[in-house]
């Protein structure tokens, strides 16, 4: 996986449609994904602590912590019913998603 993605230097990549399956359904990393919309006050307060964990997995072979605006970008077959929406694209995992519930 060399493919650059739109924003790849910052720790938390920014992800967009036409990019979007190369990176997530990569088999060789699990990738978290939060689907967002700028004007959220929810993804607003989320975003120090996610830019922090991309900080923390940026240099990790086998992790990728994303981003994506929800409003400017769709993707088929990923369900979003709500802002912000946290998934888990497993590696080696077909095309799974997994929803991500803090609890």
């Amino acid at each position: 996986y060399q493919r650059r993605v739109r924003g790849d230097a910052k720790p938390v990549k920014v992800l967009v449609g036409k990019h979007f399956a190369d990176v997530v359904y990569n088999a060789e990393k699990d990738v978290l994904v939060e689907f967002y919309a700028p004007w959220c006050g929810h993804c607003k307060q989320l975003a120090p602590s996610y830019d922090e964990l991309g900080e923390k997995y940026k240099d990790h072979p086998s992790i990728v912590i994303a981003k994506m605006d929800s409003t400017a970008n769709e993707v088929e077959d990923i369900n979003i019913r709500g802002i912000p929406t946290i998934k888990i694209f497993p590696k080696r995992a077909e095309h799974k998603v997994v929803d991500y519930n803090a609890g």
